[in-house]
């Protein structure tokens, strides 16, 4: 029968990997398309062990580079293939470092905006498995990878979309690609959380981690805080309030379940969103208008009616909690704020004054904050419990 251009098909069903490079790296476009489809097809069809073996077998033929030259092909079934292909080979430590070596990482960035809507897809599979290692991102970082990538989290194509969301999650890993995210990219997280995060767990906590990873860049913070990233800094800020549900987290916390465990995941990331950001004055600045030191300082109180030497408190969450609530307090405003509430030297002296009660990570971190909020050195907290002098300041 005729091929996709017209021309003769060939049988490759039987032919070997040597000879399948050979095609893969001629000259004849239908020809490399036809092996690089029979490629696809024995990695589909292929069981686990049978994979592993195909992935070293590519690799030792030194397939790899044709396969990768092939990203920039503009025939539609390879293209379809070859993202299929890669993504394939790419589940395979040695064959990541491979593509490395021989450039294939930019090659693969350069050919997402020109890619139809699988290859993207494919390409971006494939860009999440090589993120893995720091050298694999900074080369991606390099190729201008993170601009690029980010703009497929607009996409309508909900594949692509996660797709994209997951990639710069493994990206986030590296410092530098986080201060190229800019705030239209946070507020394109945002929406992708409105719009895919509410009914999928997996959405839902990667898009609350991505904004959390990259709010450690300095210089992102600082964009965020400026009249053009006004708009993604409320939209980030709105998302962080809704997430932060320690009565509901309490209330469910002795459960076995996935569902208590999710909560609790879900808590100690947006914690740690609302800490980033509040390393920069202008963001903690903003968090006013969204009553975040109420908010926080509800994770310090057990729920209605469990007395304080009853209620046991997960460790981790409090932890963070006064962590977060002791930078947010850095704002002069939050700090006066909540120094008048009548609460809170209560719960503050509590925890300072009974330690048997609370494990040392609790103790430590309530010496921690009372560090911030008062300029008392944490040592005497934690060392030798002095704590006449905490109540003196408290009082």
């Amino acid at each position: 029968g005729g091929g996709f251009g017209g021309g003769p098909k060939l049988d490759l069903s039987k032919t070997n990997m040597e000879e399948l490079v050979k095609l893969l790296a001629g000259r004849d476009e239908q020809t490399k398309e036809q092996a690089i489809l029979e490629l696809a097809t024995r990695l589909r069809e292929a069981d686990e062990p049978t994979l592993r073996k195909l992935q070293a077998r590519i690799r030792n033929a030194h397939a790899l580079r044709p396969i990768i030259n092939l990203c920039t092909s503009r025939r539609a079934h390879t293209q379809f293939a070859v993202g299929k292909v890669l993504w394939a080979v790419t589940q395979d430590e040695e064959n990541r470092v491979k593509i490395r070596q021989l450039g294939g990482i930019k090659k693969m960035v350069d050919a997402l905006p020109n890619a139809d809507t699988k290859l993207q897809l494919c390409l971006l599979r494939a860009l999440a498995n090589l993120a893995s290692n720091d050298m694999r991102r900074e080369a991606m970082r390099r190729a201008n990878g993170v601009p690029l990538i980010s703009k497929f989290l607009a996409s309508d194509t909900r594949a692509v979309a996660v797709m994209s969301l997951q990639t710069l999650l493994a990206l986030s890993a590296d410092d530098k690609a986080c201060a190229q995210v800019k705030p239209a990219t946070c507020l394109d997280v945002v929406k992708v959380f409105r719009t895919w995060g509410e009914s999928d767990a997996s959405v839902f906590v990667s898009c609350v981690e991505l904004i959390a990873k990259v709010a450690r860049s300095e210089t992102l913070r600082q964009e965020l805080s400026t009249h053009e990233g006004e708009k993604p800094l409320r939209a980030i800020l709105m998302l962080a309030t809704k997430l932060l549900r320690p009565a509901e987290l309490y209330g469910k916390m002795h459960r076995k379940d996935g569902d208590a465990s999710r909560l609790r995941q879900r808590q100690l990331v947006a914690l740690e969103m609302i800490a980033n950001l509040s390393k920069t004055p202008r963001c903690a600045a903003a968090m006013k208008q969204f009553d975040m030191v109420d908010k926080l300082f509800a994770y310090l109180l057990p729920p209605d009616g469990v007395p304080f030497d009853v209620f046991q408190w997960p460790a981790d969450v409090l932890v963070a909690a006064l962590a977060t609530l002791g930078l947010v307090c850095v704002d002069e405003t939050h700090r006066r704020y909540f120094l008048d509430m009548p609460a809170s030297k209560k719960m503050v002296f509590k925890i300072m004054e009974n330690p048997e009660v609370y494990p040392p990570s609790i103790a430590n971190a309530a010496a921690q904050f009372v560090h911030a909020i008062y300029d008392l050195e944490p040592a005497v907290a934690v060392e030798k419990w002095e704590v006449k002098a905490v109540v003196a300041l408290l009082e």
